[in-house]
């Protein structure tokens, strides 16, 4: 259950999707070097380990150790004796197997809206070798909606595990992150403090994240986390800010609009905490 008490050391779980400013939200969170932070080790495994579901890009090493039964088990074995745990996934790793979640974790969600993940995604490969669109279709789970993945699991957690847990939109924190980043950290049993607002360039080293060989070395080449590794707060330092003007193809908007009903239900939930929500 969660609780308004701040408790002195917990492990929580934040689930979302790409391109929600979730890299750094996960900065943030582990800012002050009291929470050990891991980079999303359920995508690391299935899109870069041997029996991930999604084929591997060519440029990155595989990760022969990230299945998902061993995420499992390395997060369930992590302790709280020196530090709280904070982990960053992506749902739609988990989608049709949720017994691999990790017991003993306290549960949220981070959302944005759609046509801005979408856009920012479309933004992204146009920086890198190849189609944009091409891309977009590629890195995608085919046929996957997923956003439908973040709200099933909203509902499996609700239903099924009937554990608590909250909801939180990236672009309240942007407009807000004193006020929203205080707010979550109250309902996970977080510690906040104005340290969360500020940090160092760059993506920080294994003693602080833990992050899969593979996607530090595509980090290297494609520059996914720039925005992340360019910040020294929220909306500080960002490398690559929208364009007035910008122009986008077809499948960015259809993509934002089979995403927005299972958003809004995500944004509308009771469990969501918003700017105006009293603390």
């Amino acid at each position: 259950m969660l609780s308004s008490e701040k408790a002195n050391r917990v492990r929580v779980i934040a689930w979302t999707v790409p391109r929600s400013a979730s890299t750094v939200f996960m900065k943030s969170i582990t800012a002050n070097g009291d929470v050990k932070g891991y980079l999303e080790p359920f995508t690391t495994a299935e899109h870069f380990g041997p029996e991930g579901r999604l084929k591997p890009r060519e440029e990155v090493p595989a990760e022969p150790t990230y299945t998902v039964e061993a995420v499992k088990e390395w997060l369930e074995a992590e302790d709280t004796s020196e530090r709280s745990v904070f982990v960053k996934d992506l749902a739609y790793a988990v989608d049709g197997r949720y017994h691999v979640m990790p017991k003993g974790y306290r549960y949220s969600f981070l959302i944005r809206k759609p046509i801005s993940v979408f856009k920012s995604y479309y933004r992204l490969f146009s920086r890198m070798p190849g189609d944009p669109e091409q891309n977009l279709k590629d890195w995608l789970p085919k046929d996957v909606n997923i956003f439908k993945c973040l709200s099933d699991l909203v509902g499996y957690v609700e239903s099924t595990l009937k554990e608590d847990f909250c909801i939180i939109d990236s672009e309240d924190i942007m407009k807000n992150p004193a006020e929203m980043m205080k707010k979550y950290c109250d309902k996970v049993g977080l510690i906040y403090n104005e340290g969360l607002l500020h940090w160092e360039q760059g993506l920080p080293e294994e003693e602080t994240w833990v992050v899969g060989d593979a996607v530090r070395a595509a980090e290297a080449d494609f520059k996914w986390m720039e925005n992340m590794t360019k910040s020294t707060g929220w909306g500080v330092g960002i490398n690559h800010p929208p364009v007035q003007g910008e122009e986008f193809p077809k499948v960015v908007y259809d993509l934002a609009e089979a995403a927005l009903p299972y958003y809004d239900h995500c944004r509308n939930h009771a469990k969501c905490i918003n700017l105006d929500q009293q603390l």
